[in-house]
C-alpha cells in the first residue's frame, strides 16, 4: 500500500494543520480525517476515498483556461480596483489605501498591479503586521520585506497577539497592510471599480 498519502496528512497535521483544514484540502470529511490520524494503518477504502477527492480537486482547478494578454497600465489600474474592492478599506471608514491579507501572493499581485498602474512614491508605502508572539518578528519583517520590496524601515510597529488554545499552521506569516499614505489613491481605486461594476453589470442583464 502507498504511504505517501498517509505521510501527507501525518505531516500537515504536524505542522500545525487543524483537522477541518486538512479535510478541507483534500475536499473530505473531517471524521474521516480524524479516523485516519488515529490509526496506526490506513484501510484502502479511506486512502482510496481520499486519492479520488484529491483527483476530482486537481480536475477541477485545471477545467477552466483563462489566457492573460500582456497587462498594460490602463488594465494595471482595472485589475488593482478589482483587488482592492475585495480585501481594501473604503471610504470613509479609511482615508488612506489598506490592503489587508494573509495571502502573500494576492498582496504580491496587488502591489505590482499598483506599481504599474498608477506609478506610487515608494516612500509612502507603510506596512503593519499582525502575528502571534511566538513568532520571530524580524524573520517576519525579512519575509514581508523581500517579498514586496519594501524596506523595513517602512514597517510600523507590529501587533501581537496571544495565542488562545487550538492549533496553528506554522506556515501562518501573519496579516499584512498595506497602506500608501495618499487621500487621492483610495478614491481613484474606488472610483474604477465602482464605474467596472456599472459597465460590467449592465452588459450581463
Amino acid at each position: 500500500m502507498p504511504a505517501a498519502l498517509p505521510t501527507r496528512i501525518r505531516k500537515l497535521y504536524k505542522n500545525g494543520w487543524s483537522e477541518e483544514a486538512i479535510a478541507s484540502e483534500f475536499h473530505t470529511q473531517i471524521g474521516t480525517v480524524m479516523r485516519l490520524l488515529n490509526k496506526s494503518k490506513f484501510s484502502n477504502k479511506s486512502i482510496g476515498y481520499i486519492k479520488s477527492c484529491e483527483r476530482k480537486r486537481k480536475r477541477l482547478m485545471n477545467l477552466d483556461s483563462v489566457k492573460i494578454a500582456k497587462i498594460n497600465r490602463s488594465k494595471a489600474r482595472l485589475y488593482a480596483a478589482i483587488l482592492y474592492w475585495c480585501e481594501g478599506s473604503k471610504y470613509p471608514a479609511s482615508t488612506a489605501l489598506n490592503f489587508t491579507t494573509t495571502d502573500l501572493q494576492m498582496q504580491k499581485l496587488f502591489l505590482a498591479l499598483f506599481r504599474k498602474g498608477f506609478n506610487p512614491t515608494e516612500s509612502k508605502f507603510r506596512i503593519w503586521l499582525q502575528f502571534h508572539s511566538g513568532q520571530n518578528k524580524q524573520n517576519l519583517f525579512k519575509y514581508w520585506s523581500t517579498n514586496l520590496r519594501i524596506p523595513v524601515s517602512q514597517f510600523m510597529k507590529p501587533s501581537i497577539t496571544d495565542k488562545k488554545g487550538g492549533r496553528y499552521r506554522k506556515v501562518y506569516r501573519g496579516t499584512c497592510s498595506l497602506r500608501y499614505a495618499d487621500y487621492s489613491m483610495i478614491l481613484r481605486l474606488m472610483g474604477i471599480y465602482q464605474r467596472f461594476y456599472k459597465q460590467a453589470f449592465s452588459s450581463l442583464i
